[in-house]
């Protein structure tokens, strides 16, 4: 069963990037946050007004954040960097290049998909790249996960924009479902101050839990959407295609 992610993984996070004379100074309100089930816009508000926060991130408590076509644009029509190295934790032997394709190219399609739900394009891009590089995304390296990738190529040789939204929803609902949402999480926490960190939290948890389990019906529009501009996930698909299938 899939859990809304506590308050206690919230905090966690939070404490990652915060001084430790701050977290002395809002230990009781952070000990409440990780007691709760998920993020409380009060004890949020709280926390951020009693560290000083800017003002905009204050006023942006409980305001998830709307599609921008134009950032989309902007940021998903930069073309994807080299593969590079394997991550640390693929184990030599085999064909590592492949298996660091599938992780690859199933934590950029979770990052559409956070950017879909409404995550700053930027930073859903961003957390993708991160994301590649945690061991856990060593496990969506299947040939269940290989054929997902085989069908969504399929259906972008046949420019069927509906299939490849829907698609990339599938690889994305299995990917998350593999690592969990707590490394996903991590992820995107990565890629913000703070206090962003804490705005986004009281929205974005509970958005990915409903996503493993409905499969993110209601995101086709914006995944069509971000595909339009997403031309490097074709050429890495295509990529995988033809070296590793």
């Amino acid at each position: 069963m899939n859990k809304i992610p506590s308050g206690e993984l919230y905090t966690e996070l939070l404490k990652d990037s915060l001084n430790p004379s701050d977290v002395t100074k809002v230990q009781d309100l952070l000990e409440d946050l990780a007691q709760q089930e998920s993020p409380n816009p009060t004890t949020v508000r709280t926390l951020l007004i009693k560290l000083h926060a800017p003002e905009e991130a204050v006023l942006r408590i409980g305001e998830k954040p709307k599609l921008d076509e134009e950032k989309i644009k902007e940021v998903y029509s930069a073309p994807r960097e080299n593969y590079g190295e394997p991550p640390a934790f693929v184990t030599p032997g085999g064909d590592v290049k492949c298996t660091v394709m599938i992780i690859t190219i199933v934590a950029d399609v979770i990052g559409i998909v956070l950017a879909a739900m409404g995550l700053y394009p930027v930073i859903a891009r961003r957390a993708g790249t991160t994301l590649a590089g945690y061991k856990e995304m060593g496990k969506v390296a299947t040939s269940a996960m290989g054929v997902l990738i085989k069908e969504f190529s399929e259906a972008v040789k046949l420019k069927q924009k509906m299939k490849m939204a829907e698609l990339v929803l599938k690889i994305a609902q299995v990917g998350i479902n593999t690592v969990g949402t707590r490394v996903v999480l991590r992820a995107v926490a990565a890629q913000m101050k703070w206090y962003d960190w804490l705005v986004t939290a009281v929205w974005l948890g509970a958005e990915l839990v409903a996503f493993v389990t409905t499969g993110g019906v209601s995101l086709v529009a914006q995944v069509v959407l971000i595909l339009a501009s997403a031309g490097f996930l074709a050429l890495d698909v295509k990529k995988y295609i033809d070296n590793c299938s």
